[in-house]
């Protein structure tokens, strides 16, 4: 499916409603836009609760080593498709 849209002057562009719908998306709903070698692609952003469970909990971890183990987990998801 194509879609097209026209970017305004502050950089922001419609997805059209066939192509929302066909993702899943919902208003307000954060997407990632990759670069690829044939221009970009986007997608619907994962939900900070739908990482429940995907970080070991054998030891204590901080906050703040809670929150850079999310980052490295989204990046290299969203990183290697």
């Amino acid at each position: 499916m194509i879609g097209y849209s026209t970017m305004t002057q502050k950089g922001q562009v419609t997805i059209p409603a066939p192509i929302r719908a066909m993702l899943g998306l919902q208003p307000r709903q954060r997407v990632v836009i990759t670069k690829d070698a044939d221009g970009a692609k986007i997608r619907a952003a994962s939900n900070f609760f739908s990482l429940y469970g995907s970080i070991k909990t054998h030891k204590k971890l901080n906050i703040s080593a809670m929150r850079k183990s999310a980052k490295t987990l989204l990046a290299r998801r969203y990183h290697h498709g």
